[in-house]
């Protein structure tokens, strides 16, 4: 028989080993040999006044069966790294930026290589105290640990955009853009594409400033060419009115011919159809009702969180988030119009 073995079922276990004396309990619950397991207990060899409790000690390198007697050991406090690491996700969760860098900074100790998570939660904090060269510093590191990080890519990418390193940032966004097709990274991925499009514009902008420039100086050359035509034709003796009609006509050929180089674009351009009707700007994210209208997925949950499940502007129809559908065939037509147009995208405020 098998029974659990408690050390006060006997007032001595020591003399029903030794001499095989039971003197039963209330229970009338006897030990006896056989009933010792032999991968958990090992007889004392010391003189039984020397002896443990119940003439017996637990042997620590074998196994316990279910039948051991001994404790079940408490839970073991997490380790310090671990709790500066808990505490810096609540101090972020309150807004506490500086705190919670500290806390992670604190995590990170003195490990070798550091942790690419922590590295990259500690880069979150000092986006929202504009510390950018912190974050890129953060950033790369974690990079360098984890080539598949989409939030290294993107914490990185920010930081070279803010610090005017268009180019590379626009590498790093496209990096972390491709490492987040997968759901889980869905939350990401919008702030992701507002960032690299918000690049892109930029990136376009610099370029109209220098053509510009180019243009203005082009410009400018003709000009003098034109002037310098009507002062030779005027040396010639060529009647005063007829060379300044020459004249003019040459400087309305050089406008027509500078303007075909380069059309000024405006935001009437863009399509009626990919602007939001909530928030008039150009949609990212565009979702579709059941009755068939589209927004902007921010603007429109934005508005039934506020204001209930109605259609903003058709309140007979009745809308929940659950039911919105992303419209695809439109996403695609405004990525390709602002592939062509990068001057098109409007940030958010």
């Amino acid at each position: 028989e098998r029974s659990s073995i408690r050390p006060n079922m006997c007032c001595s276990l020591h003399d029903a080993i030794t001499h095989g004396v039971q003197r039963p309990r209330r229970h009338q619950t006897h030990l006896s040999i056989p009933q010792l397991h032999p991968s958990i207990f090992v007889i004392n060899a010391a003189p039984p006044g020397q002896l443990e409790p119940g003439g017996l000690r637990f042997c620590p390198k074998l196994k316990p069966t279910r039948n051991s007697i001994a404790p079940h050991p408490s839970p073991l406090p997490p380790p310090p790294l671990m709790r500066a690491a808990r505490r810096g996700k609540k101090l972020f969760q309150e807004e506490q930026w500086e705190q919670a860098a500290q806390a992670f900074t604190e995590a990170l100790g003195t490990r070798s290589p550091p942790d690419h998570t922590l590295l990259t939660n500690r880069a979150l904090c000092n986006q929202k105290l504009l510390r950018w060269d912190l974050v890129e510093q953060d950033a790369r590191l974690a990079v360098q640990l984890s080539e598949t990080s989409v939030k290294a890519h993107y914490l990185l990418g920010k930081s070279l955009q803010e610090m005017g390193r268009l180019e590379e940032a626009q590498t790093e966004l496209t990096k972390s853009m491709s490492l987040s097709s997968s759901k889980q990274f869905k939350s990401y991925r919008g702030s992701i594409e507002v960032a690299l499009l918000s690049v892109r514009k930029r990136l376009w902008m610099r370029e109209q400033a220098k053509q510009d420039m180019e243009d203005e100086l082009t410009r400018g050359k003709m000009m003098d060419i034109a002037d310098a035509c009507l002062a030779a034709a005027k040396a010639r003796g060529v009647p005063p009115e007829e060379a300044q009609a020459t004249y003019d006509q040459r400087v309305r050929a050089l406008c027509r011919v500078l303007g075909r180089a380069r059309r000024k674009q405006d935001m009437a351009d863009i399509p009626e159809g990919m602007v939001c009707k909530l928030s008039r700007r150009i949609m990212i994210d565009p979702v579709s009702t059941p009755h068939g209208q589209t927004y902007e997925r921010a603007d429109i949950e934005k508005h039934l969180t506020e204001k209930g499940p109605r259609d903003p502007f058709r309140k007979s129809d009745v809308v929940s988030k659950d039911s919105l559908v992303p419209n695809l065939a439109l996403k695609k037509y405004i990525d390709d119009f602002l592939e062509e147009n990068p001057w098109a995208f409007q940030e958010p405020p």
